[in-house]
C-alpha cells in the first residue's frame, strides 16, 4: 500500500524546483496535450488531475484548466501562477458529476493505491461523451533499479507499477471506452554515477511510498554493493520510464 504522508511530502519538497527539474515529464505532459487537443473541444473546461504546477494550463488557454492535486506545495506554486487549483485526492474528487468536458491525468496514475477507483471518479464527473487523456508510468519502470537493489536485501526499494494490459481491461469493464492507445514508450535517462541516479529520483517526488518500505538511509556499504550490482550501458547508470498514454471516453 501507497504511504500518502510520503507522496504528499515527496512532492511538496518536490515542488520549488519541479519546472526545472522534472524535464522528462514535461516532455511527456506536452505530447500528452497534442493528444488531447484532437479531443478537447477548444473551449473545454478541463480538470487536470495531479496537475502538479499547472503547466497544462499555463500552456493551454484555450480551455478553462481547473488543477487539482494532492500536495499543497505543488498547489502553492500553482496558485502563485494565477492558476486554478484544488488540494485534493484524485480517489475522492469534489467534482459535481457530469460536470466537466474533458480531464486531462499526466504522470500522476501511478502514485495512488488503486488507479480504477480514479478511473471511476474520472468517468462520474466527466459529461456524456466527454473524453479523458492519461498518462502513467507502467509495469517495467525502474527496473534496472529494483533489480540492482536485490543485490542488499528483499525489501521493496521500488514502488509498484500497474501492468498497463490490466489497465486498460479494468477500464473497459468498469464502463470507459478507450479510444485510443500509444503503445507503451520506454524512456531511458543516463547517470555518471549512482548518487546523481538516486538524487534525480528524489528530487521529482518519484522515490519509493509504499507503506512497506526499507525505512532509513543506506549505509556506505550498501551503496557500494548497489553500485556494483547496477548493469551499466557505456559506463553510465540507465534508469528505464515506461509510460502507458490511452483515450478514454465516457458514453
Amino acid at each position: 500500500m501507497f504511504d500518502k504522508r510520503i507522496i504528499k511530502a515527496n512532492f511538496n519538497q518536490a515542488a520549488a524546483n519541479y519546472d526545472k527539474i522534472a524535464k522528462l515529464q514535461e516532455t511527456i505532459r506536452k505530447q500528452a496535450a497534442k493528444l488531447a487537443a484532437h479531443y478537447f473541444p477548444k473551449k473545454a473546461t478541463v480538470l487536470d488531475i495531479g496537475c502538479g504546477t499547472a503547466e497544462l494550463a499555463h500552456e493551454n488557454k484555450n480551455w478553462k484548466v481547473i488543477g487539482l492535486d494532492i500536495s499543497y506545495g505543488m498547489c502553492a506554486v500553482a496558485l502563485a501562477k494565477k492558476a486554478v487549483v484544488i488540494n485534493a485526492d484524485a480517489s475522492f474528487l469534489p467534482i459535481k458529476n457530469d460536470s466537466v468536458d474533458a480531464v486531462f491525468s499526466s504522470l500522476a496514475l501511478q502514485w495512488v493505491e488503486d488507479p480504477e477507483v480514479v478511473i471511476k471518479e474520472i468517468l462520474r464527473v466527466l459529461k456524456p461523451q466527454g473524453t479523458a487523456v492519461i498518462t502513467t508510468f507502467v509495469d517495467g519502470t525502474l527496473e534496472e533499479l529494483e533489480e540492482a537493489f536485490k543485490a542488499i536485501d528483499s525489501n521493496p526499494h521500488i514502488s509498484k507499477f500497474v501492468d498497463s494490459e490490466y489497465l486498460m481491461l479494468r477500464t473497459a469493464h468498469i464502463g470507459g471506452m478507450v479510444l485510443e492507445v500509444d503503445n507503451e514508450q520506454t524512456y531511458v535517462e543516463y547517470y555518471d554515477d549512482i548518487l546523481s541516479l538516486m538524487r534525480s529520483i528524489k528530487n521529482i517526488g518519484a522515490s519509493n511510498k509504499l507503506i512497506s518500505r526499507r525505512k532509513g538511509l543506506m549505509t556506505p556499504a550498501q551503496l557500494k554493493k548497489l553500485e556494483k550490482s547496477y548493469k551499466l550501458e557505456n559506463g553510465k547508470y540507465p534508469v528505464s520510464w515506461n509510460v502507458l498514454t490511452m483515450v478514454i471516453g465516457k458514453p
